[in-house]
């Protein structure tokens, strides 16, 4: 052992010492280099006589001592910011139909068994976070950096649909719609909504499009009012809240494909008004399967969270305010023909955060008094208890815009409909993971949970009706002994003790059927064992039990310990006053301790007994 430790401090004090040199050809970063060189010097100054070894130095100018610096960086990376996906749901969840192919017929498992057997990524799952960005602040930073320089990887045919207030909004199909019949399309569709001052176009729905399209699925992009150059012709906007367009566009696609199953994904801000419109349909809600992305939940303790910190009041929070106020600059001139409310175009323009946006403008153009008003009515944690269908709620616990904090734990514990995947890094809607790729890694957990969700759908032929199948219940958990000190509780002999429990009761209350005795009494719990055939030692007591019941008075029952014919406490030599007395004195703290004491005295001339015993090799 100590051979092996003196061997690792020369290993890695020879690491630490030629790393720093050759730091700049495998590491890049400058924070990393200095840390190297620091390392080389602690390095030195601890092991400089091991350095100065004959069979040390050869070592240290070497090249191989700096890749082993390099994984060995690596490996503490990836162990120190390794993020496991953690599930929270009820104990008893929703059954989920699909067809047993085997046994022919419909069966039912219960949501949190079928994500288990379906859904690897989630269950056993980690997410390791890309090696530059290990926060969340830095996975958000560069989600929103990324998204201004990224070409676009996934096309779409657009369409547009009327509002009933004039106005128009924008779907856009990956890949395009057949021109055949539509209804007998069956192809899984997905319905995604994007964040704030979002559309089809940004990396997140792209990543999602692109894995969902690679399984030969069909996905569809509902784009904002306002929103992913769409032009404004109505006063209202969109907000956290306005679930009509969202009911608008649902209908529209559940009518012309009927027989397709619809599975729903919202990100951020569409995560909020999907939770929200799903809730709001209740059973009556079309899809099979939805999942929301970074939800913020509510909006009041997220707004309060993200300007709790200076990154989030002077990073975050303008930065969401400036994009709002490019598309109020962008649609200024039918925002302002609002017949309700007149408009300042200064008051709006010279607010700083997000908050400042909402309270002069968000919150009017849909008629709440207040911002705060508005971020309460419009939160989505409010209809969570509400939503019928199967769902996901997907969070960074690290996200800087949608605090963990307004996650509602005990509503989606509540409700057996729901599931929450969180992970500790992943920042908002960022996700990356790799070396120096900028790939994501939650698009690989919702297709696997939306594929499973709507291939159980498509197995199910459409003229039968569902069998339900029981699982067989899980093993109930060992309850603990009470402890002897509760009021009333008596605690059990020992088993070598017990030669026969005594209880005077009437039999008469026992019925005619069970002899009286092996009627069990009221209160006693011990299992009763049928007496043999009488013998000749036992003929009094058969003769009192056939005599009636009011000769069977000072009768008595047999425990499965009692392997013998009954015998009196006198004739153990101990009376009943004994007995009792020794009971009260092992269930005292006295008892307990000279019990405790006489078993360690008891130990301990064992092993000195089998101490001094001569024993053979491997033999214990």
């Amino acid at each position: 052992m100590v051979a092996a430790a003196m061997t690792g401090a020369v290993l890695t004090a020879s690491i630490l010492a030629s790393a720093s040199s050759n730091a700049s050809a495998f590491l890049p970063l400058s924070y990393t280099s200095s840390l190297l060189a620091a390392a080389r010097s602690h390095a030195q100054a601890r092991f400089g006589f091991l350095l100065d070894s004959p069979l040390v130095r050869p070592l240290v100018g070497s090249w191989w001592p700096s890749v082993a610096a390099v994984l060995l960086v690596l490996l503490l990376h990836f162990e120190i910011s390794a993020s496991p996906v953690r599930i929270t749901h009820a104990d008893d969840t929703t059954p989920i139909e699909e067809w047993d192919a085997q046994y022919g017929r419909v069966r039912r498992i219960p949501l949190h068994l079928f994500i288990r057997e379906r859904c690897p990524t989630l269950v056993r799952g980690v997410f390791y976070p890309n090696l530059f960005l290990f926060n969340g602040d830095l996975q958000t930073i560069f989600a929103s950096a990324i998204a201004q320089f990224r070409d676009r990887r996934v096309f779409y045919e657009r369409e547009i649909l009327n509002t009933p207030d004039g106005g128009i909004i924008s779907i856009d199909w990956s890949p395009k719609l057949p021109t055949t019949d539509l209804k007998a399309e069956k192809v899984p569709l997905m319905v995604i909504f994007h964040g704030l001052t979002g559309g089809s176009h940004e990396t997140y729905v792209q990543d999602l499009v692109e894995r969902w399209n690679e399984k030969g699925y069909r996905a569809v992009v509902v784009n904002s009012r306002g929103c992913a150059e769409t032009e404004l012709k109505s006063h209202i906007l969109y907000s956290a809240g306005w679930t009509e367009d969202v009911r608008l566009a649902v209908n529209y696609i559940k009518r012309i494909l009927p027989n397709t199953p619809l599975f729903a994904t919202g990100f951020s801000l569409g995560a909020n008004f999907l939770t929200k419109f799903v809730g709001e349909e209740g059973d009556k809600c079309p899809f099979v399967g939805f999942t929301a992305v970074a939800n913020p939940f509510d909006l009041l303790v997220g707004i309060k969270s993200l300007h709790h910190r200076w990154i989030g009041r002077a990073v975050y929070s303008p930065a969401m305010a400036n994009n709002l106020k490019r598309v109020y600059l962008r649609h200024q001139h039918m925002i302002h023909k609002n017949p309700h409310h007149a408009f300042e175009a200064k008051t709006i323009l010279d607010g700083k955060t997000i908050e400042d946006f909402d309270q002069n403008l968000t919150s009017k153009v849909f008629g709440f008094r207040t911002g705060h008003e508005y971020y309460r009515m419009s939160s989505s944690a409010q209809y969570v208890p509400d939503i019928k269908i199967p769902g996901m709620f997907l969070s960074a616990l690290d996200d800087p815009v949608a605090s963990a904090l307004a996650i509602p734990r005990y509503e989606i514990l509540a409700n057996p409909n729901l599931f929450l995947a969180t992970t500790k890094k992943g920042g908002h809607i960022g996700w990356f993971d790799g070396y120096f790729s900028a790939r994501r890694w939650f698009a690989k957990p919702l297709v696997e949970f939306a594929e499973a969700l709507v291939q159980a759908r498509l197995s199910i032929p459409a003229d039968l009706e569902p069998v339900e199948v029981h699982h067989p219940a899980p093993a109930p958990k060992p309850r603990l002994h009470q402890p002897y000190s509760k009021p009333g509780h008596k605690p059990p002999l020992a088993p070598h003790l017990v030669f026969k429990h005594r209880e005077h009761r009437d039999t008469a209350a026992a019925p005619a059927s069970i002899p009286a005795a092996v009627a069990p009494s009221s209160g006693n719990a011990t299992a009763v064992v049928t007496k043999p055939a009488p013998t000749a030692r036992s003929a009094p007591a058969a003769a009192a039990s056939s005599a009636g019941p009011s000769a069977a008075s000072g009768s008595f029952q047999e425990t499965e310990a009692a392997a013998e014919e009954p015998v009196d406490d006198e004739t153990l030599g101990i009376g009943a006053s004994g007995w009792q007395a020794f009971e009260r004195f092992m269930s005292s703290k006295e008892g307990q301790i000279a019990m405790t004491m006489g078993s360690v005295a008891v130990g301990f001339v064992v092993g000195l007994a089998l101490g001094s015993k001569p024993r053979r090799r491997g033999v214990f």
